[in-house]
């Protein structure tokens, strides 16, 4: 089960949690790959960030193909272990097609960090995060 995921649920309105939880979620924890060979069989699955929402949300299919994940599994691994990885860093060996890795080297170091940059926590150069505070303003009487 996922957040992001609308093919497989539970409605509480129509039913119990206990029968979701006892019925429906042990079914699904049970299910197993059922195409895309390739990416099940990756060496580099775990820095991938694909998950069968996000697939199903790019693609219509919990098991499709996102290229854009392909290439970011590549290049986290080039930055941690370079040639050793065993891929390409552009990703063209697997279902990349180069596009993050031709990007200029800022904006694929804020692609591999995450976030948007405009705080700042992106930027690991870019110093001490900027802060928002936050603060309640009292009710009027």
């Amino acid at each position: 089960m996922c957040q992001l995921s609308r093919k497989s649920f539970h409605d509480l309105k129509g039913g119990r949690f206990a029968d979701g939880w006892h019925g429906l979620f042990p079914v699904l924890r049970a299910r197993t790959w059922q195409k895309n060979e390739v990416c099940r069989k990756c060496s580099l699955i775990s820095l991938c960030a694909s998950c069968p929402g996000a697939a199903e949300m790019e693609t219509g299919d919990i098991e499709g193909i996102v290229p854009a994940f392909c290439e970011l599994a590549h290049l986290r691994a080039w930055a941690v272990m370079g040639e050793g990885s065993g891929h390409k860093r552009d990703a063209t060996c697997c279902f990349g097609d180069g596009t993050l890795a031709a990007r200029p080297d800022a904006e694929a170091k804020a692609a591999l960090s995450g976030g948007c940059g405009s705080c700042g926590h992106a930027d690991p150069d870019a110093g001490q995060p900027r802060l928002i505070q936050l603060e309640r303003r009292p009710q009027r009487a």
